[in-house]
């Protein structure tokens, strides 16, 4: 599960820059490799996550 690679971010009173920062980085660990111009330019399958996928 995603939350392994989540353990050491703090997002409980995140702004908006750092959650953005939290989730480019949490994109970058899953992923393997670092954020760079190769990784953004590089096509991939877009999943898309129902709204309704987890519980409030």
């Amino acid at each position: 599960m995603f939350q392994d690679y989540a353990q050491d971010l703090d997002l409980g009173d995140a702004g908006l820059q750092e959650l953005v920062e939290y989730f480019l980085i949490l994109a970058g660990r899953i992923t393997g490799r670092y954020l760079d111009r190769d990784w953004f330019a590089t096509p991939r399958v877009l999943y898309r996550v129902p709204r309704d996928a987890w519980p409030r």
